[in-house]
């Protein structure tokens, strides 16, 4: 145990710089709370030795480290599922973010699974046993491409089921493992994605469509409004530049990637419900298709009244959210450079002749007609403005 701890602490460079071995025969003072805490486990204080380390914040490499020793304290109580928890965290840590970077923690973090797995020995179980979801209630996953209407959809689910949404991404406060659930809860789960994933196999999606230029625009927004998007918006002199940057760096890809995945997967004989944005949003009945297609026999509610008013509580409660909303003057700023007719959120007021071209090149017009935002192939050719 002593050599696995001490590589769990050292692995990966420079977090140790306040923190010193205080190991037998090793000197050392001031150990931080990760030393306090294998002090306490090393006493058999189990409990304290998980409470100091809980919600540790500092630097990625800490959090990581926390995750790592809450994974090996789980091991040792042979408790597999909050190990596999721990894990789970460790690999989203790794993942790349949200402008396709990934993170130099990748390979650590494969070297601390790889010690758990040593640590637990012949009595662990294999980790790959909790991956698929086998839950006694309905799983529906709600998929789009970011800023396609998602969040309005849940919301929407969430009120006609009376049940609770969870997401894909570790960052949300509602994370949804497949390592880690209630296998017995008999009731719906909503889980959010933006990008369909094979491995849901013959679980029930529904796969959200906006017109991709719109959701461009919108991305837009929500990017500049993140703390690194003002820095990345301007090395761009056009929205041409913007829809390349994303095709190449963004996690989620273009638009026209995501909807072709969740196609090719349909084909294939995935259970995937189309719904389109202008649908959802204008119509309480097309909310109810999609609770009819996810769990007919769960929906508790069908009143449009208190749909429509569940999305109205929605926008009131995010209109002054930036990413959200079109005010801020950097975004003013920046739209005005690339467009002399900006109105809002119209895509015709944002993309010149290069914007629908590179949209066009990037393979977005096929989805456009099939989806009915378009019907001539040659639209990107015209000025809809003038």
């Amino acid at each position: 145990m002593r050599d696995i701890i001490i590589r769990i602490l050292n692995n990966a460079p420079g977090a140790l710089k306040y923190c010193l071995p205080v190991f037998p025969g090793e000197q050392g003072t001031k150990p931080n709370v990760l030393l306090q805490s294998l002090a306490l486990h090393a006493q058999g204080d189990r409990n304290g030795a998980r409470t100091v380390i809980e919600g540790l914040s500092g630097s990625r490499e800490l959090k990581v480290r926390a995750h790592l020793l809450q994974a090996y304290y789980a091991l040792t109580d042979h408790d597999w599922r909050r190990a596999l928890k721990c894990t789970n965290a460790l690999s989203d840590l790794a993942a790349p973010d949200l402008f396709g970077r990934h993170s130099d923690l990748k390979e650590t973090v494969i070297q601390y699974q790889q010690l758990i797995e040593k640590a637990a020995g012949g009595d662990r179980p294999s980790l790959h046993a909790y991956r698929k979801i086998r839950r006694a209630g309905p799983t529906a996953h709600i998929v789009s491409y970011p800023r396609s209407g998602n969040t309005f959809v849940i919301e929407c689910l969430k009120y006609i089921f009376d049940a609770p949404s969870y997401s894909r991404f570790f960052a949300d406060a509602r994370y949804f493992s497949n390592t880690c659930y209630d296998g017995e809860d008999a009731g719906v789960v909503i889980i959010k994605d933006h990008v369909y994933r094979p491995e849901y196999g013959k679980e029930k999606a529904v796969v959200l469509v906006r017109d991709g230029r719109d959701s461009m625009v919108s991305l837009f927004h929500y990017i500049l409004s993140s703390p690194e998007g003002p820095e990345i918006i301007a090395t761009m002199a056009s929205f041409s530049d913007f829809l390349i940057w994303a095709s190449r760096y963004y996690l989620f890809g273009f638009w026209a990637d995501s909807i072709a995945l969740a196609i090719e997967s349909q084909e294939a004989g995935a259970r995937v419900l189309f719904s389109k944005y202008e649908d959802f949003h204008n119509n309480p009945q097309e909310i109810l298709r999609l609770g009819e297609y996810i769990a007919p026999d769960h929906i508790v509610r069908r009143d449009a009244a208190g749909m429509l008013a569940c999305a109205a509580s929605l926008k009131e409660k995010l209109k002054d959210v930036p990413e959200w909303g079109f005010s801020g003057s950097s975004s003013a700023r920046t739209f005005s450079s690339w467009s002399a007719n900006r109105g809002g959120s119209n895509w015709r007021d944002i993309f010149d002749a290069d914007a629908r071209r590179t949209f066009h090149e990037l393979g977005g017009t096929e989805f456009l007609i099939r989806f009915g935002y378009e019907t001539d192939p040659d639209w990107w050719r015209q000025d809809p403005v003038g």
